[in-house]
């Protein structure tokens, strides 16, 4: 593959060498526009063993932070009692993913934004979890004081 031009240069190599740097450092995004991932894949991140085990990892995190066993996660979310224990078992072992609906409801009970779930990077999470937990002034604080630092970048 040739540029266009007088004097033309060999691009394949730097197309090769960008497209093997997407597939390993970029955000799903960045995937999805470079054609590296498809929309289906993006709505659907349960198949990449990366984000189940994200997920799992945090809502154990979030569960122990919040003192209470599986099995009580579960039934406070809805899951009958006989279910609950192994269910739970299942999504924080990364066996098996919920779907967002229960994820939400899983979310209210631990008191965690459910964006907290599925947030790539732990800083972002971090972020997350304490703005969702922050009195309402300094939500507004946070954000106006974020307004600003984006403006000035």
């Amino acid at each position: 593959m040739f540029l266009a031009c007088k004097g033309a240069i060999p691009i394949a190599p730097y197309v090769k060498f960008a497209v093997a740097h997407l597939a390993q450092c970029a955000s799903p995004f960045d995937k999805l526009m470079a054609g590296l991932l498809t929309p289906y894949e993006l709505r659907m991140p349960a198949r990449h063993p990366t984000y189940l085990k994200l997920f799992a990892r945090r809502l154990n995190a979030a569960r122990q932070s919040a003192g209470l066993t599986q099995e009580a996660l579960g039934v406070a979310a809805g899951l009958d009692e006989f279910v609950a224990s192994s269910r739970m078992n299942h999504y924080e072992r990364a066996k098996h993913w919920p779907d967002y609906g229960f994820a939400c409801r899983l979310a209210e009970v631990l008191n965690v934004p459910v964006a907290y779930f599925y947030a790539f990077k732990d800083e972002e999470a971090e972020v997350l979890l304490a703005f969702h937990r922050a009195k309402k002034v300094t939500q507004d604080k946070w954000l106006a004081m974020a307004k600003e630092q984006a403006r000035m970048e």
